[in-house]
């Protein structure tokens, strides 16, 4: 296994299927500890927002899941001794998290993107085989080698409205918005149960 460290997660957005509609992925770029090849790992946008959001510390008003389930475990006296990005069988990557508590320690199967958005909250050491380094690695030209990682996580949080001081996103819904709500809900309901809201 090879150390590896979270560079960057960045956002691309490529042509959909309808025109006007474009996909969007993230990906997740892994560091080697010799910082001389990077691990893409793709993932969908809220694995890759929830997975920003953790990298740079910051928590909503409320618990958002990856931080709910770390305290979790917290509560439970469970500890995540490491993650490993442990295979790749076709164009799918396996992660492994290795739990402790007390002296039992398991292994459970996860998407990396579970695992690494985990690892990040609870300061988990962070591996990756090396097979799956050799088979989907890229080589980091020397040039580019000394380039500051990070930018993308900073775009992330940026669209997603979160300022870097902040330790929450904005804002108490304006009255026009509550009243939106309300409809839509009375819509849902009527919707659901077939009778008048």
């Amino acid at each position: 296994m090879v150390k590896v460290t979270i560079a960057d997660v960045v956002k691309r957005e490529s042509l959909g299927e309808q025109p006007g509609h474009p996909r969007v992925h993230y990906i997740i770029m892994l560091l080697d500890e010799a910082g001389r090849r990077v691990l893409p790992i793709w993932v969908g946008p809220w694995e890759g927002e929830a997975l920003a959001i953790g990298l740079r510390g910051l928590s909503a008003a409320r618990p958002m899941t990856f931080e709910f389930m770390s305290k979790l475990l917290d509560a439970a006296g469970v500890t995540i001794d490491e993650v490993r990005v442990e295979s790749l069988q076709g164009d799918t990557f396996y992660a492994i998290v290795k739990l402790r508590r007390g002296g039992v320690v398991q292994e459970i199967d996860a998407r990396p993107s579970d695992a690494l958005a985990l690892a990040v909250r609870m300061g988990s050491p962070i591996f990756a085989a090396e097979e799956v380094l050799s088979r989907a690695g890229e080589d980091i030209p020397a040039e580019l080698s000394s380039t500051a990682a990070g930018k993308g996580i900073d775009g992330i949080i940026g669209g997603l409205g979160w300022s870097k001081q902040a330790a929450q996103p904005c804002c108490q819904p304006t009255p026009e918005e509550m009243e939106g709500y309300h409809k839509t809900h009375q819509e849902l309901v009527a919707f659901v149960f077939g009778g008048e809201a």
